[in-house]
């Protein structure tokens, strides 16, 4: 059984549409007997046969060969997948470079902006993903948190008890800046990536002879393609939501919940004047402030484009 070629992926066997409903006979060790649903087509060389074996049968009684030949055929599945969409990619390729290159000074501005922040006030940021107001999904949504007070209606219930209600202030949003992320390092890397679609995969087959070189490039220069597509509408995602937290209408919004009693703040003041943001802040946790100036281009126009330029066929993780 050495030098086993696995020919398939797993195949369960509808066991309901054979006559006798019975499991299927194993070639390996159990030749008149049912023994699997689940198998594979394998191809043994030696004999030149190829035959379908159950899969516990395949580890079993083949062994490392068996699990050489599965991580194998793994490999020339996924060359076969980037292959297959290379040319997909190819033709995506320059839009997918000009929506970079207008993302790229976004990225930038706002990767300055968090370096700046972080300078003066890390604490803060990190503070802000633990203490924030009531979020509007019970504390799942960490990309925004609703600012809710009571508030007093002027009515009586019949008990003669002040009647309360919420109040819904406004929503914070942006708390993906809190994270530690570099858009624009990234963005480079993904650039980059994309400038090697000009050039066409080498040919390969699997029974090319050529030390798996020819196999080992598609795999690397296709994982990098697909990566750079995946992580380019990562970024974009990211920079779209993650700006809006130093917006004036999100500081100002920080304010008033600073100023009610049931925040952590006994005082809190985040605003923007001009091209400068300024914090500063006093809390049970500590006191931070912080100073910096921010580029014009961080809330510059960012690409709009269809969402199927980020989907690759064949690949559902995009």
């Amino acid at each position: 059984m050495s030098g086993v070629v696995v020919l398939s992926g797993e195949l369960k066997v509808p066991i309901i549409c054979r006559e006798d409903q019975a499991l299927v006979p194993c070639p390996l060790c159990c030749p008149k007997s049912p023994k699997f649903g689940t198998g594979r087509l394998l191809y043994f060389p030696i004999e030149k046969t190829v035959a379908a074996v159950g899969r516990k049968c395949a580890k079993r009684h083949i062994g490392d060969d068996y699990e050489r030949a599965v991580k194998q055929y793994s490999r020339e599945t996924k060359a076969r997948q980037i292959i297959d969409v290379w040319g997909e990619l190819q033709r995506k390729a320059p839009a997918l470079r000009e929506t970079a290159a207008q993302l790229l000074p976004v990225a930038v501005a706002l990767q300055q902006a968090r370096r700046d922040f972080g300078k003066d006030a890390e604490d803060f940021l990190s503070d802000m993903k633990i203490h924030r107001p009531m979020d509007l999904q019970g504390d799942r949504n960490f990309s925004q948190s609703a600012v809710v007070t009571t508030a007093d209606t002027g009515l009586k219930d019949r008990d003669g008890r002040k009647v309360y209600e919420k109040v819904h202030l406004g929503t914070l949003v942006g708390y993906e800046f809190c994270e530690r992320f570099s858009p624009a390092t990234k963005l480079k890397e993904v650039v980059k990536a994309l400038e090697d679609l000009d050039s066409p995969l080498p040919d390969w087959c699997p029974s090319a002879e050529d030390g798996g070189e020819r196999l080992a490039e598609i795999l690397r220069r296709g994982r990098a393609a697909i990566w750079a597509v995946s992580k380019m509408k990562e970024i974009r995602d990211y920079v779209s939501d993650a700006r809006r937290f130093l917006h004036v209408n999100n500081l100002r919004l920080f304010e008033t919940w600073g100023a009610l009693p049931e925040s952590p703040f006994q005082r809190l003041e985040f605003r923007r004047r001009g091209s400068w943001i300024f914090l500063s802040s006093e809390s049970f946790r500590g006191s931070h402030k912080a100073s910096f100036k921010v580029s014009d281009d961080l809330f510059a126009p960012v690409p709009d484009v269809h969402s199927t330029l980020f989907r690759i066929r064949g690949f559902s993780q995009l």
